[in-house]
């Protein structure tokens, strides 16, 4: 096997054959990007959170938002389309960020731990509408993710957790 058909796993650091690894959509610039995992697929399953932080996502962007229109990567990438999944995402100005900001206090509005440089607000949003609901740390917001946004799941979870609290 030449050299050029491994690559090394951000996690384990196993040199592995290039088909051990997976790729992701990325939406930036109005077009889709397909980038390949820094972690090997073995890895990305057994601990997902390290292989999503492994993707390195914003430096991927900064380097899509240097590339020229003309350039063959940026011409090869299909564009977003208005109706695909990736046109539903929250799109909201500056302005009306800060105001959300400023009315939840600049915390979580299910946790309330406050936003910092360490804990990114994220915009949650009705995956069903696109209607933005608020802001939530990460974590809030995949846990509301993990339950599909079921309210009737997640007040059978606060009863099993209230159940079994000390």
């Amino acid at each position: 096997m030449d050299i050029d058909d491994q690559k090394s796993c951000c996690i384990c650091r196993a040199l592995k054959p290039t088909e051990c690894f997976g790729t992701y959509a990325l939406p930036a610039r109005g077009r889709l990007f397909t980038v390949a995992e820094r972690a090997c697929t073995t890895c990305f399953m057994t601990d997902p959170a390290r292989g999503m932080r492994g993707r390195c996502i914003e430096f991927v962007k900064s380097v899509i938002d240097m590339l020229p229109p003309d350039d063959e990567l940026w011409a090869s990438a299909p564009r977003i389309s208005p109706t695909g999944p990736y046109a539903k995402r929250p799109h909201i100005s500056d302005g009306e960020l800060e105001g959300m900001m400023r009315a939840a206090g600049d915390c979580c509005e299910i946790c309330a731990t406050p936003f910092s440089d360490t804990v990114k607000h994220r915009i949650d949003h009705c995956h069903q509408t696109g209607m933005i609901r608020g802001l939530l740390c990460h974590s809030c917001n995949v846990g509301l993710g993990f339950f599909r946004d079921n309210p009737r799941a997640l007040h059978s979870a606060t009863i099993y957790l209230e159940r079994s609290a000390p």
